[in-house]
């Protein structure tokens, strides 16, 4: 995944993360964690 796609698609988690309930969350993080790799605190950062 290049660094241009995983911006893009950071963006469009973002914004499903701040309207998301707190187990909606859990389960964005760790999908972004599959995706592009980053370990949970780093995708939380992010």
């Amino acid at each position: 995944m290049s660094p241009q796609a995983k911006e893009e698609y950071l963006e469009v988690l973002y914004k499903r993360y701040k309207e998301a309930t707190r187990k909606e969350k859990a389960v964005i993080i760790n999908e972004c964690c599959a995706v592009c790799g980053y370990h949970r605190k780093h995708a939380i950062r992010r």
